[in-house]
C-alpha cells in the first residue's frame, strides 16, 4: 500500500499544472430588435437521440457558453418566455480543440397569452458515464406502481435477497445505498424494508457506482447505489401525484406526492409516500444432519398473514443568502410497521421415519422509526471555486416483540405439550455526521477536490428471551443480552479531475479513513475493540475514440465493515431449532476492484475484476449435529474472486418498437471453511434481461420485460435459477399531464429464491423463499402546477446547487 501511495504522489503534485486547450461553444441570444435576451434557456443536445448534454442561461448581455464539449454532432435549442422556441441546424465539433462561435440566435416574440412552454429531451434507459452506470427509471412503464426495491431487482447486475436483507451488485455484497447523494447509515435490514416502501414514481434515476471516486466513503466493497429522487427545476409551484392499487394473493396500496415551490431566493420542496401491503411470502426450509450413525431431518413450512404499513416524508428548504451563498435545511423520516400472524409446521424425522411434529403459532411486530436532520451551507468563493459544509443527525429505533406458542405432537399427530416463548428486542441507533468539502477549478482543464469527514455512531441492542414455566416467565440467559457498539470514523480525501482535451478525461483520488470500533455487553466488555487506518486510492480514465465510441477504465480500493446487526448478539427464531444470530467475530473486508467499459452508440460492454480479502457472506447456515439446531449468521470467507461482464444492447426495430437487452455474466471463486474443513466454490452464472417497448396510436404504449438468473453463489451456498416476466400498458392523456398504467409483475409467479448447500455430504440444507406471487397494479399519476420554463433573477438557487451536489 505504501508503494502504491508513493506512486500516486507525483501525479497529485503535477496534475494542477497540466493545462491544455479545450473545446468551448459560445453564442449570443437576441430578440427581433437585436436586444440581448437575459435568462433565456439554451440546451445542448446530441443530434443522434436528442439526449441532453448541457444547459445554460444567458447573461445580461445575452451571452451563453458551454465548456468541456467533446467531439460529436449536436443541436441547440433556445427558449424564453414570450418567445417562440428556436432550434439551430445540426453542427459538428471535430477532434481539434478550440472555440466554436454559434454567432447570434434570434428569438421571435409571440402573443402575450402564450401558454406553457415545455422542453422535453429523451434520455436513453442506460447511460454509461466515467464512474457510474445511470438507469433512467422514468423511461420504464412497468416501473410505475412499483417500489424502489422492485426497480433495483430489475437493474443490470443487481440482485436483491429479501430474506437475507442483502443487496449484491456484480455478484458482490457490501453495497452502500444513497438517497440523493446522501448515505443511509441504517442497518441493511431496515434499508431493504425502507426501499420496499418507496414508490418508484418518485425516482428519477438510479446510479450504479461500482468503483466509487475518492469523495465517497470507502465503505461498501461492492460500490454504491445512488437513488436520485425526482425534482423539478422550474419556478413557481409544481409537483406530481401517483396512486396505485394492486393484488397478488393479498392487497397492495401505494400513494405518493411530491411538490416544489421556487420563488426568488427560496426553494421549498418535499415528498410523502404511503404503502399498505398485505401480500404474503412463501417460505419453506429443509435440513438433514448426520450424528453418530443417525440421520435427522426437518421439514418446515411457514404460512404468514402479514401487514406492512410504511410512511416516508421528506421536507427541504434552500435559501439563497446572497449571490454566492446558499443555506439549506432537510428533514426526513419514516415509520415502518410490519406485523404478522404466522403458522409454522415443523415435521422432524429420525432415520427417515417421522418422529415429532411442532406447530408454532406466533405473532410479530417489527416497528422501525427514523428521523433525520441536515443543515448545509454552500458558498461559491468565485466562479469555479466552492466550499460546502454539512452536518447530519440521524436516529433509528427498532422495537420487535415476538410471541411463540409451540405445540408438540408425536408421530401419530397426538398432542404432547405446549411451550410458550416470547422475545423483546429494542434497538436505538444514533449517528452524527459532519463534513467539509472544497473544490476549485485550478486551470482551464483541471480541478481539485479536498474534504474531511467525521462520523460518530452508537448502537444499543437490548434482547430478552423468556420462557413460560409453571405460569411464570423465566429469562433464558443463553439468548438474552444487552450489547453496545460505539464507532468513530474520520476521513480525508484529495482528488484531481483533468480534461486533457475534448477526448480524454482523468480522475485520480486518494482517501484515508481511520476507524475506532468497540462492542461489549454488560457481562463482557471489549468483545470487539479495533483501531485501524487504511488508504483507498482510485483512478478513472475516459477516452472518446470517436463520436460513437468511447472507453473507460477505473480502479478503486474499498472496505466492507460488518454491520451493527451482524456484530451484535441477538436472536430471532424461525422455529425452536432454527434461528438467526449475530457474530461478534466478524472482521472487515478489503477489496480491490478494476473495471473497463466500452461504449458504441447506445451499446455498453463492461468487464470488471475484484478480489475481496476476508469477504463477508450474510445469512450463512450452520447445523449442530449434536442438537440438530440450525443457525443463520454472517461470517467471513477466506476470499472471494469475482469476474463480471455487463453487456447492454439497445435495438430499434421500428420507430414504434425498441428493445433493451441487458446481459450480466459473472464468474466467482469463494474459499472458506465448512464443518471445520476447508472448501472452495467456483461457479459461473448469467443474468439476462430483455425489455421491449411498443408505441401505439392514441398515446398508448406497451412494455414487456423478462429476466432470467442462472445458478449463482451465495457465500457457501448455491442459488438455484429463477426468473420472471412483467407486462404493462400505459395511456397518456394530452391534458393535465395525466397517465394511467396497468401492469402485471411476475406474471407466472416464477421469481423464487432457493439456496442449497453446495458441498456433497449428509449434512444438507435447502431454503426456498418466494416473497410475492403474480401481482396486478393499476396506477394513476399526474403532474400539477406550473411547468413553465421562465427566466428569473437568481437562476442559481438552492435546488440548482443541490442538483450539482447530487450529480
Amino acid at each position: 500500500m505504501k508503494c502504491l501511495a508513493k506512486a500516486f504522489i507525483p501525479f497529485f503534485l503535477l496534475l494542477p499544472f497540466l493545462s491544455v486547450t479545450q473545446t468551448k461553444v459560445i453564442g449570443l441570444v437576441m430578440d427581433s430588435k437585436m436586444q440581448p435576451v437575459f435568462g433565456a434557456n439554451v440546451l445542448l443536445v446530441k443530434s443522434v437521440d436528442t439526449s441532453l448534454v448541457k444547459g445554460a442561461s444567458t447573461a445580461k448581455d445575452g451571452l451563453f457558453a458551454f465548456d468541456n464539449i467533446k467531439a460529436g454532432n449536436y443541436l441547440v435549442l433556445a427558449t424564453a418566455v414570450g418567445f417562440a422556441n428556436v432550434y439551430l441546424p445540426a453542427f459538428s465539433i471535430g477532434n481539434n480543440p478550440g472555440h466554436l462561435d454559434l454567432k447570434t440566435i434570434r428569438l421571435a416574440e409571440v402573443a402575450a397569452n402564450l401558454g406553457e412552454v415545455t422542453v422535453q429531451t429523451r434520455k436513453p434507459l442506460l447511460e454509461q458515464k466515467i464512474d457510474r452506470l445511470v438507469i433512467n427509471v422514468k423511461n420504464s412503464i412497468t416501473s410505475v406502481g412499483l417500489t424502489a426495491l422492485d426497480v433495483l431487482e430489475r437493474s443490470p447486475g443487481v440482485i436483491v435477497n429479501r430474506q437475507a436483507n442483502s443487496i449484491t451488485m456484480s455478484g458482490k455484497e457490501g453495497v452502500m445505498v444513497m438517497i440523493n447523494g446522501k448515505i443511509n447509515y441504517m442497518p441493511v435490514s431496515a434499508l431493504v424494508q425502507m426501499l420496499a416502501g418507496m414508490n418508484a414514481g418518485n425516482i428519477d434515476k438510479i446510479e450504479l457506482i461500482t468503483t466509487p471516486p475518492a469523495g465517497l466513503d470507502a465503505q461498501g466493497n461492492a460500490g454504491y447505489i445512488n437513488i436520485v429522487l425526482a425534482t423539478n427545476p422550474d419556478f413557481g409551484f409544481n409537483g406530481s401525484f401517483s396512486s396505485s392499487v394492486g393484488y397478488g394473493r393479498g392487497g397492495r396500496q401505494a400513494t405518493s406526492i411530491n411538490f416544489n415551490y421556487r420563488k426568488n431566493k427560496v426553494n421549498f420542496f418535499g415528498d410523502y409516500s404511503f404503502l399498505l401491503d398485505k401480500r404474503p411470502p412463501f417460505l419453506n426450509n429443509y435440513r438433514r444432519v448426520a450424528n453418530q450413525g443417525d440421520v435427522f431431518e426437518a421439514y418446515t413450512k411457514i404460512e404468514r398473514e402479514p401487514t406492512r404499513l410504511l410512511q416516508n416524508i421528506r421536507l427541504g428548504l434552500d435559501y439563497q443568502l446572497n449571490k454566492k451563498t446558499v443555506l439549506g435545511f432537510l428533514l426526513a423520516g419514516y415509520i415502518n410497521r410490519y406485523s404478522m400472524h404466522e403458522k409454522i409446521t415443523n415435521n422432524n424425522y429420525k432415520n427417515y421415519q417421522r418422529d415429532t411434529i411442532v406447530v408454532i403459532n406466533n405473532k410479530e411486530v417489527n416497528n422501525w422509526r427514523h428521523a433525520m436532520g441536515n443543515v448545509n451551507l454552500q458558498h461559491t468563493i468565485k466562479p469555479g471555486e466552492m466550499l460546502s459544509f454539512d452536518i447530519d443527525y440521524l436516529f433509528y429505533s427498532n422495537r420487535q416483540p415476538f410471541a411463540y406458542e409451540n405445540n408438540y405432537f408425536n408421530s401419530n399427530e397426538q398432542f404432547l405439550f405446549t411451550q410458550n416463548v416470547r422475545t423483546q428486542k429494542l434497538t436505538p441507533i444514533k449517528f452524527g455526521v459532519a463534513k467539509v468539502d472544497y473544490s476549485k477549478q485550478t486551470t482551464e482543464k483541471s480541478s481539485i477536490e479536498v474534504g474531511i469527514k467525521a462520523t460518530v455512531s452508537r448502537f444499543d441492542n437490548d434482547v430478552k428471551v423468556e420462557r413460560l414455566e409453571n405460569n411464570l416467565w423465566q429469562i433464558d440467559q443463553d439468548y438474552t443480552s444487552y450489547a453496545t457498539l460505539k464507532e468513530n470514523i474520520t476521513a480525508a480525501y484529495l482528488a484531481y479531475n483533468i480534461n486533457f482535451n475534448s477526448l480524454t478525461t482523468l480522475k485520480m483520488g486518494l482517501r484515508y479513513e481511520y476507524t475506532n470500533s468497540n462492542l461489549g455487553t454488560v457481562l463482557q466488555k471489549n468483545i470487539v475493540d479495533r483501531h485501524y487506518g487504511n488508504l483507498f486510492p482510485s483512478l478513472f480514465i475516459s477516452r472518446k475514440i470517436s463520436e460513437l465510441k468511447s472507453i473507460n477504465f477505473s480502479y478503486s480500493r474499498r472496505i466492507n465493515r460488518p454491520t451493527f446487526n451482524d456484530l451484535a448478539p441477538f436472536i430471532f427464531f424461525f422455529d425452536p431449532n432454527t434461528f438467526i444470530s449475530g457474530n461478534a467475530a466478524l472482521q472487515p473486508s478489503i477489496s480491490d476492484n478494476v473495471k473497463a467499459d466500452y461504449t458504441f452508440k447506445q451499446m455498453l460492454f463492461s468487464l470488471s475484476y475484484s478480489y475481496d480479502n476476508n469477504s463477508i457472506a450474510g445469512f450463512q447456515s450452520k447445523i449442530d449435529p449434536k442438537t440438530n439446531k440450525q443457525v443463520f449468521f454472517a461470517e467471513n470467507m477466506n476470499f472471494l474472486r469475482t469476474v463480471s461482464m455487463v453487456v447492454a444492447l439497445p435495438v430499434v426495430i421500428k420507430k414504434w418498437w425498441n428493445v433493451q437487452n441487458n446481459l450480466t455474466g459473472t464468474w466467482q471463486q469463494a474459499s472458506g471453511t465448512l464443518d471445520n474443513a476447508p472448501f472452495e466454490i467456483k461457479l459461473a452464472n448469467v443474468n439476462m434481461r430483455m425489455m421491449q417497448n411498443f408505441l401505439l396510436p392514441k398515446n398508448y404504449s406497451v412494455e414487456l420485460a423478462g429476466v432470467y438468473q442462472s445458478s449463482s453463489i451465495f457465500g457457501r451456498f448455491k442459488v438455484k435459477p429463477y426468473g420472471q416476466v412483467d407486462v404493462g400498458i400505459q395511456k397518456k392523456f394530452k391534458t393535465k399531464n395525466q397517465r394511467l398504467n396497468l401492469a402485471v409483475t411476475d406474471v407466472f409467479s416464477t421469481y423464487k429464491w432457493v439456496w442449497v448447500t453446495n458441498v456433497e455430504s449428509l449434512n444438507f440444507s435447502r431454503t426456498s423463499l418466494q416473497f410475492t406471487r403474480a401481482t396486478i397494479n393499476l396506477t394513476y399519476s399526474r403532474n400539477f402546477g406550473s411547468n413553465t420554463v421562465k427566466a428569473s433573477r437568481g437562476r442559481n438557487t438552492g435546488s440548482a446547487e443541490e442538483s450539482k451536489r447530487v450529480n
